[in-house]
């Protein structure tokens, strides 16, 4: 197995969620608490990367990244470690001031780290260098099913039932009317819940939690973090649409 790499977005929201709930105080290497975190920490590895190494967020570790975050808390009035990293700071800035909203996305990352069903969550190439505030493993998890083909299609015919047209819900473009026969019945799917909302794996979505989007718009939507919905995408369109 390769080296495992740096703190993960999914691991710093995991232990800020935890350290918030000591603050300011960090709890005992011995406590519970910080032994389960540690061994949550090592199956996101495993359901990552397949893998863990013996050493790979060892109770010390987490128990430092605690203390990283303390030196960020204006609650704390002590001295604290100030190896914080940039990714200490960026995580603390996200969530720290909104804790009913960390412990909403650390409960998805939890519950997804802890499922049983199979889910290839394999190296998703290029897809993978805009990773959601939320972390890797919800993105992840997205984007395979943003790629399931059977939903995929059943949210198009539904459409084209309705509308008579594929057309993307952010700029109108209809592949057919561009491309003729070679672009019919193409275009791309978008998963709209916020992914802390997404059911775990093998939970079930709905039609209505998708939108129809052009390749063009989609790859906006995931080009930087944090995502944008479709509705700030296409103000964005008609913003630019009316400046020309």
């Amino acid at each position: 197995m390769a080296r495992s790499p740096g703190w993960l977005d999914d691991e710093l929201i995991l232990t800020l969620n935890l350290y918030l709930q000591f603050s300011p105080s960090v709890p005992a290497r011995t406590s519970e608490e910080l032994v389960n975190l540690s061994n949550l920490l090592r199956q996101l590895h495993v359901r990552l990367y397949g893998g863990v190494d013996a050493q790979t967020r060892s109770v010390h570790s987490v128990h430092m990244k605690m203390d990283n975050f303390r030196s960020l808390d204006q609650a704390y009035g002590g001295m604290a470690l100030s190896r914080r990293s940039s990714a200490d700071e960026k995580v603390w800035n996200r969530y720290a001031y909104r804790r009913e909203h960390l412990r909403t996305v650390a409960d998805r990352i939890r519950k997804e780290i802890e499922s049983s069903a199979s889910l290839d969550l394999g190296d998703l190439g290029q897809d993978e260098e805009q990773t959601a505030e939320e972390g890797q493993l919800l993105t992840r998890v997205h984007r395979v099913r943003e790629r399931d083909t059977k939903l995929a299609q059943r949210k198009k015919k539904a459409v084209l039932r309705k509308q008579g047209v594929l057309a993307c819900e952010v700029c109108n473009l209809d592949f057919s009317a561009v491309y003729g026969e070679r672009g019919k019945g193409y275009i791309e799917c978008h998963h709209t819940r916020p992914l802390s909302e997404l059911p775990p794996t093998g939970g079930t979505l709905n039609l209505t939690d998708l939108a129809l989007v052009c390749s063009n718009c989609h790859r906006m939507i995931h080009c930087r973090s944090p995502w944008m919905t479709i509705g700030e995408l296409r103000d964005v369109v008609q913003a630019q649409a009316a400046s020309t």
